[in-house]
């Protein structure tokens, strides 16, 4: 099942994908340790204190705090995940190691604490956990579920796993765990896993200084082509290919200074914050700035519509290439729900484009012709097109543009 994930607004233009630079949006001294969107877009979930804060993410507007009452609290929060699909929010805390709040997204009230695990985050549904088990040792996964907190299924591993991460297609996950060899030698792994076997696919030593001394955070790129590892005193980031298997990037290779939050946006393109208060948007072959902001920039997160929070602002993309015709200011709304595709056109009809589905290696998965009337269209996409991300491109006379859309079920 394809559910609603994706709208976006776009004037009848000619559009060019090359690297987008970025605009501030609004600005507001939020703040927060940690922060993500909700699956539409709409609100920004920020960790702060002891709670969790929403915020609207149109203009920064306060919305509610979290209600932890039913739970025992804590003076700060480690890190937080949103369940696939906005049901519920899990924080895991700093001064009370091995317990996680468990909230209701919907009434922004604690459900549960669960204790005796180091670290979790969201498997393939709502309703179960992936968590790294046995606070002292922290070298058993378990799957969990969410409601009874049994397990359902379980590995163990022979390194001491830090942190962990299920990539967006919920087909793998990643850990970052230490190893103390018989010599007293330390050393530094992420390591890719099968989700449904739970069998090591692919493990990377880290080029890790002698000083080094924990893990921060693992994050996907949204096609999962990427994974990156952000290490903790000192700060850097380093990014793998999960197909090639091989280190694409270390932060210190942009600039030699400690680097503080990361994140990827919807064309792979990455933003890097470092130590001298600098944002730097890096161009998806990780070899050259785009844009650099002098700005405070965490906690970092961005939406399906790439538009990045920076803790204290939130950036959008400027239009690349758009050339308007005839001074059109046409506007269509492109949303999916189940296996279609929906176009809401609120001004004048198009003539027959062709319409292509086109996956990130370039194969065109689906294409039809068919005329976009003003009002609401829609157009059934075929059960092959598995969830990821794709190009919808429309071409016609008077319309021609290419937008990445992300189909999850």
């Amino acid at each position: 099942m394809k559910k609603l994930m994706f709208i976006v607004v776009l004037l009848i233009a000619s559009v060019s994908l090359f690297s987008q630079e970025y605009e501030i949006a609004w600005e507001k001294d939020i703040g927060g340790s940690y922060a993500q969107f909700s699956k539409d877009g709409e609100f920004i979930y920020v960790a702060g204190g002891n709670t969790i804060s929403k915020y609207r993410s149109s203009d920064g507007s306060f919305v509610s705090k979290f209600d932890n009452s039913g739970v025992p609290k804590a003076t700060e929060i480690y890190g937080m995940s949103i369940s696939k699909n906005d049901k519920y929010l899990i924080t895991w805390l700093g001064d009370t190691p091995g317990n996680h709040n468990l909230y209701d997204l919907t009434t922004g009230k604690a459900i549960k604490q669960l204790s005796g695990f180091y670290w979790c985050d969201f498997w393939h549904d709502d309703e179960k956990l992936i968590c790294i088990k046995d606070y002292e040792k922290c070298n058993i996964v378990s799957i969990i579920d969410v409601n009874s907190g049994k397990e359902i299924k379980t590995n163990t591993s022979i390194n001491r796993q830090e942190i962990i991460k299920v990539s967006h297609n919920g087909k793998m996950f990643a850990t970052a765990s230490i190893y103390t060899d018989s010599q007293k030698n330390k050393k530094f792994y992420l390591t890719l896993w099968n989700t449904d076997s739970l069998s090591e696919i692919k493990r990377f030593e880290l080029e890790a200084p002698d000083n080094q001394t924990d893990f921060k955070e693992i994050k996907f790129s949204w096609d999962d082509k990427f994974v990156a590892v952000r290490t903790f005193y000192p700060h850097h980031v380093n990014i793998y290919d999960t197909q090639k298997f091989e280190l694409i990037l270390n932060s210190n290779q942009i600039k030699q200074q400690g680097c503080f939050d990361f994140e990827f946006t919807l064309n792979n393109e990455l933003f890097l914050f470092y130590g001298d208060v600098k944002l730097h948007l890096i161009k998806n072959d990780f070899k050259s700035n785009i844009q650099i902001f002098d700005l405070m920039a965490r906690p970092l997160s961005i939406n399906l519509n790439n538009k990045l929070f920076t803790g204290n602002a939130l950036l959008s993309p400027k239009p690349v290439g758009v050339t308007e015709n005839n001074n059109s200011k046409t506007q269509i709304k492109i949303s999916t729900l189940k296996n279609t595709i929906i176009i809401e056109n609120n001004s004048i009809p198009i003539d027959t484009p062709s319409i292509k589905i086109i996956d990130l290696k370039g194969n065109i998965l689906f294409n039809i012709k068919q005329p976009i009337n003003t009002g609401t269209n829609r157009i059934t996409l075929p059960n092959t097109i598995i969830n990821g991300i794709y190009l919808i491109q429309f071409e016609s006379k008077n319309l021609n543009f290419s937008q990445k859309i992300l189909i999850e079920g």
